[in-house]
């Protein structure tokens, strides 16, 4: 069992019909129908009952329709978002940001920094003892677009 045979079920199973899932599938009847005798072969029984006029899903292949229906949206809709995700877009919001304006003089982030970097105790953003604020520059933050404090 493989996906294309588990797509060509459930689009004859939605259809009702091999010539119109094969068109869904932009495949041709004969190979629709094979997928669909290999798939009864691993399966384990007839999911379908043919005729020359009609196609109809057997008990079997109702059962097998509600086990794998749900499961295959999921995989597809996996298989659909991968490449986003994997040239690192992400799907829902992204927020990034400092936590203050104010923070622009000791972060890596500003890409002009507006002071001098003071020393600060370890980890918490406090001046160590014995040193001074630096001392301003004239000319502008370029994030926050005004001078710094």
């Amino acid at each position: 069992m493989n996906l294309t045979h588990l797509e060509c079920f459930l689009a004859v199973a939605e259809e009702l019909h091999f010539g119109r899932a094969a068109m869904r599938l932009h495949r041709s009847p004969s190979t629709v129908s094979e997928a669909i005798t290999a798939l009864e072969q691993t399966a384990g029984g007839q999911l379908f009952t043919r005729t020359s006029r009609r196609v109809q899903l057997t008990e079997h292949g109702r059962w097998f329709l509600g086990q794998v229906k749900e499961p295959y949206a999921q995989l597809a809709q996996a298989y659909r978002a991968a490449p986003e995700r994997g040239r690192g877009r992400r799907l829902g919001p992204v927020r990034a940001g400092q936590r203050h304006a104010a923070d622009c003089a000791t972060s890596p982030l500003c890409p002009r920094r507006c002071t001098s970097r003071p020393r600060t105790t370890a980890g918490t953003g406090r001046l160590s003892p014995g040193a001074t604020r630096p001392e301003r520059r004239s000319a502008p933050c370029p994030r926050r677009g005004s001078r710094p404090t």
